[in-house]
């Protein structure tokens, strides 16, 4: 958003699960390459949108959603995104702590412990080293409608 709107700050942060290379981009480069490029444009436009969208979601979910419904939620977003088909299930291919998926859904992390203990004693997950594996994506997509 900083480099679109010119003289305002970054509005966000971000943090890294693991190492990684980060590149700046100077406003005024990224301004040439998006006068030289509607595609670049259209599809900044799209990534936007689906922002939105996600922000809209997060908000909808914070208001209606219990703390249960939004840690069952995040779980499933986590197996679509990082999902690995296992004999048990989905395996979510990320090391949480529970202090991270609190963090993801706006909650405490006493409040995520409980909840993910419900969870296994139903047998909807296991944990193992830090990493979910998501037993009945279905069973629990039902729950949380």
């Amino acid at each position: 958003m900083a480099l679109v709107q010119e003289g305002t700050t970054r509005s966000a942060t971000a943090e890294t699960m693991e190492p990684c290379t980060l590149y700046a981009l100077k406003r005024s480069v990224f301004v040439q390459y998006i006068e030289k490029s509607p595609k670049l444009c259209l599809k900044l436009l799209e990534t936007t949108m689906e922002r939105l969208r996600k922000a809209n979601e997060q908000i909808y979910d914070l208001t209606f959603l219990g703390v249960r419904s939004r840690i069952m939620k995040t779980i499933i977003r986590l197996s679509e995104q990082h999902g690995i088909p296992t004999k048990d299930g989905l395996l979510i291919d990320v090391k949480l702590t529970h202090q991270q998926l609190a963090n993801m859904v706006g909650t405490v992390r006493e409040s995520v412990t409980k909840v993910l203990q419900e969870l296994l004693d139903e047998g909807s997950i296991e944990i193992d080293k830090k990493k979910i594996t998501l037993k009945n994506a279905e069973a629990v997509r039902r729950e949380i409608r």
